[in-house]
């Protein structure tokens, strides 16, 4: 990328995150609240374009936790593998939502909680013909430790990355036992009530969150082809929140659930509290369902009841068979 449309990057950065007079071209762009870095990382296979966002306090009205010890406890309660005291939440952006060799990642978002807030690193694949970089680039982010927590992952971004990285002849950082989807929690737990399950009704429904001009899923690849043939930049950059407000919502949903599987009885309506007792059925976990079938006994419709109870003497039973 040039030395003028990098500047013109920051010059954007600063008018979307911090309103108001023109300011001189920054590198960093900061408030008492959130500090934003634009950089290029330069590698002997090429260069790739990061973003780096620090939020100190709350963003719109996502609330992020802390992710504590007490946290990491509530989220291995619904989780059917070991959840580590390392997490990174992934937000991948294609060109469509296939898996064939047309359909590639230019972007790619990695959420750590920090001892002061969320850090968002965004890597940007200026060219198609940086991917290699790219990808490189991506392996040095990420924590072979780490459980990493996405959103539709399973299905979608991880199979993508891990074709991509097959395509370089490279091994993806990217297991099965340390990742996460999100979505098939949510799923469970909140689509009793709810009409489906997508992160935006969610945000909408249970974070209570509402975006405001945010780019359709549809239009993200026709933002980056003409980010691409024509230099259009104030696309992309909505392409760029997007992906960072995916990021905070999978890390509020993230905290919501853990404090409800630690407290079930502090979520409101019992269809909820029926939904996270199916869904620590799936993670086994057998002392939490059937807290859940106590909490919701004569409160949700007879089938529902049911069915859970029917999930609890299944777990139970098993538990009896393996002493």
């Amino acid at each position: 990328m040039s030395d003028t449309a990098l500047d013109l990057f920051r010059t954007r950065l600063s008018q979307i995150w911090l309103p108001g007079p023109p300011q001189p071209i920054p590198s960093t762009v900061s408030d008492h609240q959130h500090h934003v870095q634009l950089q290029e990382v330069r590698l002997p296979s090429g260069q790739v374009l990061v973003i780096e966002e620090e939020w100190t306090g709350l963003r719109e009205a996502y609330s992020v936790p802390r992710f504590s010890e007490d946290l990491r406890q509530g989220l291995s309660l619904l989780s059917p593998q070991p959840v580590s005291s390392s997490v990174i939440l992934l937000d991948v952006e294609s060109m469509g939502l296939g898996q064939g060799a047309g359909n590639y990642p230019f972007l790619t978002g990695l959420g750590y909680f920090s001892a002061v807030g969320l850090r968002i690193h965004q890597a940007l694949m200026t060219s198609p013909a940086e991917e290699q970089a790219y990808l490189e680039h991506l392996c040095s982010c990420m924590d072979t430790d780490a459980t990493v927590v996405t959103y539709n992952g399973a299905t979608f971004d991880i199979p993508l990355l891990r074709s991509r990285f097959a395509l370089h002849d490279r091994e993806a950082p990217l297991d099965d036992e340390q990742h996460l989807d999100l979505m098939k929690i949510a799923r469970t737990v909140w689509q009793p009530r709810l009409s489906g399950y997508r992160l935006q009704l969610l945000e909408q429904q249970i974070l209570g969150v509402h975006r405001h001009n945010d780019i359709a899923p549809e239009e993200i690849p026709t933002a980056y082809a003409n980010f691409l043939q024509q230099g259009e930049i104030d696309s992309l950059m909505k392409v760029i929140e997007h992906n960072a407000q995916d990021l905070f919502a999978v890390a509020a949903m993230l905290g919501r659930l853990a404090v409800a599987a630690k407290e079930p009885e502090e979520l409101e309506d019992p269809l909820d509290i029926a939904g996270l007792g199916l869904a620590a059925h799936k993670a086994l976990c057998t002392p939490l369902a059937r807290r859940c079938l106590e909490l919701v006994q004569g409160q949700v419709p007879g089938d529902m009841e049911t069915k859970l109870a029917r999930k609890v003497r299944s777990l139970e039973k098993k538990k009896w068979t393996q002493e």
